[in-house]
Order: C-alpha cells, then sequence, then structure tokens
C-alpha cells in the first residue's frame, strides 16, 4: 500500500497546518517522509511474509479503508451523471469540480480563494 500524499495534505490544511508543521510535530523528517511517499509500498516486511506465506496479496489481510473511499467516487460519478443527463450543455470536468468543492467545509473553499487572489 501507498500512502496518499494529496490526502495528507489535504488533512493538514483542514487543521490549519503546513505538512513541514505537521512533520515535526510527528517527529518525523521530511527526508522520510518523501521516501515513504516514493516507495511502491509501505508495509512491514513482517505483513508481507505473512501474506506470501498464507499465499495472498497483503491487502486481504489489512483493513480495507479504501473501499469507501471507491464507493464514494461511486456515488459521485452517479451524481454528475444524473446532472449531465439533464443539464446536457453544461462543461462535465466544471461540474466534478463543483461537486468535489461542495464537499468541502465552506471556510476552506473561502481559505483556498483568498490564497488565489492574493
Amino acid at each position: 500500500m501507498k500512502i496518499d500524499t494529496e490526502r495528507i495534505k489535504k488533512l493538514c490544511r483542514q487543521r490549519e497546518s503546513t505538512l513541514h508543521e505537521m512533520l515535526a510535530e510527528a517527529g518525523v523528517s521530511p527526508n522520510a517522509y518523501y521516501t515513504l511517499a516514493r516507495k511502491q509500498s509501505i508495509l512491514p516486511g513482517t505483513v508481507m511474509a505473512v501474506a506470501d506465506c498464507l499465499g495472498v496479496n497483503p491487502t486481504e489481510i489489512l483493513l480495507d479503508e479504501e473501499s469507501s473511499l471507491v464507493r464514494h467516487y461511486h456515488e459521485l460519478i452517479k451524481r454528475l451523471e444524473s446532472i449531465m443527463r439533464r443539464h446536457r450543455r453544461m462543461d462535465r470536468d466544471n461540474v466534478r469540480h463543483t461537486l468535489l468543492l461542495l464537499e468541502e467545509p465552506p471556510i476552506e473553499r473561502l481559505r483556498r480563494a483568498l490564497r488565489r487572489a492574493g
């Protein structure tokens, strides 16, 4: 499993901190973080060994938190398709982007707009 760097950045923004501030608070060096970010898998060797012994993919013995994310994006696509059927002249990317923005807290959208305007 890889770490989701975009999700980590988003969580930092929600906490109103930077990635580097969060890493310092967690006691993780930026070099260690970026090394993990580049790795194809951050699973401990123990997990890999147990999965290999059982003849399964390591993800089969881990809790699957990604499935909820996949379900969430399938729902987003359904909403997008529904809107596009009713409003065929709309730009698909703009609708998708708007749906994603509406999932964020209004204060986060405002902060981003103010940063861009400044």
